[in-house]
């Protein structure tokens, strides 16, 4: 990434905490633009949310996505909720994939669906009510994020240096504290007010993912690139 950037006219990064170490690194001049894609046409805002609390959590089967700490978790927040309070889908494949099912067993609110099409992934969205983000350190700007968003669902975020669109729509469970993730899903199994509040939240928070602000920025950087050369 060095090499290539060191001999470019303008740089673009989706998020502002890669910009920030690109900068470090003596790199510039930087643009943060973040991912985009186009939201569903028929995304709709949750107004209130009956039981179970459904939860999201879509990724590969790896330690840098920490998928087994997410599960042990989810049986701590299960075991302290009266039941038919939380019901918890989990999409992807990989490596730990089998210490996930031994992890689950036991939790039939745990539902391990493995690899999915996109298509389906984005009606699971819109049949949940939030999604969870559980990587620390590794992500850049996950587009498991811009999906959430642009459905119009909050997302549960324990790295908290991704900011792009979550002000309001994210619910923070900073760290790698199982325990405190755990509290988080049991608050808010109790509380839906605050999962209904992320999810109005994402009307203004996805324009900052949406195809025209991205189009409008990017242009903007090859105009100035192309200026500072002429």
């Amino acid at each position: 990434t060095l090499t290539v950037a060191r001999q470019v006219d303008s740089i673009i990064s989706p998020s502002s905490h890669q910009a920030a170490r690109l900068a470090e690194a003596g790199l510039g001049p930087i643009t943060v633009i973040p991912n985009t894609m186009a939201a569903p046409i028929d995304a709709a805002v949750l107004e209130r949310i009956g039981r179970p609390l459904r939860l999201l959590w879509i990724g590969r089967f790896v330690p840098e996505k920490r998928i087994l700490p997410f599960i042990r978790a989810a049986c701590t927040a299960l075991d302290a909720l009266p039941p038919n309070a939380l019901e918890i889908d989990i999409v992807g494949e990989g490596e730990q994939f089998s210490k996930a099912q031994r992890l689950a067993a036991g939790h039939p609110q745990i539902n391990l669906h493995g690899r999915v099409q996109h298509s389906r992934v984005q009606d699971m969205l819109a049949q949940s009510h939030l999604s969870v983000l559980t990587s620390v350190g590794w992500d850049n700007q996950p587009m498991v994020i811009v999906e959430s968003i642009n459905g119009l669902r909050g997302v549960i975020v324990c790295d908290p240096a991704l900011t792009e669109g979550l002000d309001g729509p994210g619910i923070p469970a900073f760290g790698t504290d199982e325990e405190t993730l755990a509290r988080v899903m049991i608050d808010l199994a109790t509380n839906t007010d605050k999962v209904v509040e992320a999810s109005k939240a994402c009307l203004s928070a996805r324009e900052e993912f949406s195809v025209e602000t991205y189009v409008a920025r990017t242009l903007g950087v090859y105009a100035d690139a192309l200026a500072s050369k002429a």
